[in-house]
């Protein structure tokens, strides 16, 4: 809702390869969002109409527009919880101008390579197989890790889109394999997707 400030991001966004568009309010860029279908999306938590959490949140649960990139860019001090909701990234106001540049650095990359590489640990080798099988694809390139130590070692040497974890591994328990991933800087960005999660307590 800050023109002046959206106009220095239009300039960035232009600077690093991008055409944009400003939004002013939440509602007029739900409908730009439908209208134009981004490859991005700059978001910043305090607008006129509705809040942006809301507005992060109706973009990450429809089907259309989930898989679109979200960077917010805001001075609310509780950012982290974007990650949570399905953010690309966070970039804290006030805010200088290479943090911005170094957000839409990382978005062209997410945007531009088109083999995604995924991550599949689980200490049940048939049923990790049987995941990798379910996931393969042209476009997915699959690494399997059946203990935490060995994925942790996977995740410092490569890059990878996303891990899928299943409930028990060969050395550690998921959720403390998920504590080491959050405190690694390389990867404490990295969304992780869990199944059979019904062996989990609530606190878990």
């Amino acid at each position: 809702d800050d023109a002046k400030f959206a106009a220095t991001l239009l300039d960035v966004a232009r600077e690093s390869g991008f055409k944009g568009v400003v939004a002013l309010d939440g509602n007029t860029a739900l409908a730009l969002v439908k209208e134009l279908s981004p490859d991005a999306i700059t978001l910043d938590l305090n607008l006129p109409d509705m809040d942006g959490w809301a507005v992060l949140d109706l973009l990450k649960h429809d089907p259309e527009t989930r898989h679109i990139p979200v960077n917010v860019i805001s001075v609310d001090d509780k950012m982290h919880k974007c990650l949570h909701m399905g953010a690309l990234g966070t970039v804290q106001k006030p805010v200088v101008k290479e943090a911005l540049q170094e957000a839409l650095a990382k978005t062209r990359r997410m945007i531009e390579h088109e083999i995604r590489t995924l991550l599949v640990v689980d200490g049940n080798d048939a049923e990790r197989t049987s995941i990798t099988e379910a996931l393969r694809g042209e476009d997915v390139q699959i690494t399997g890790a059946r203990a935490g130590k060995q994925a942790l070692e996977a995740l410092r040497k490569n890059q990878f889109d996303c891990m899928v974890l299943g409930p028990t591994l060969r050395d550690m328990t998921a959720i403390d394999l998920i504590k080491k991933i959050v405190q690694s800087e390389t990867a404490s960005e990295l969304p992780i997707v869990m199944y059979e999660t019904d062996v989990l307590t609530g606190s878990e």
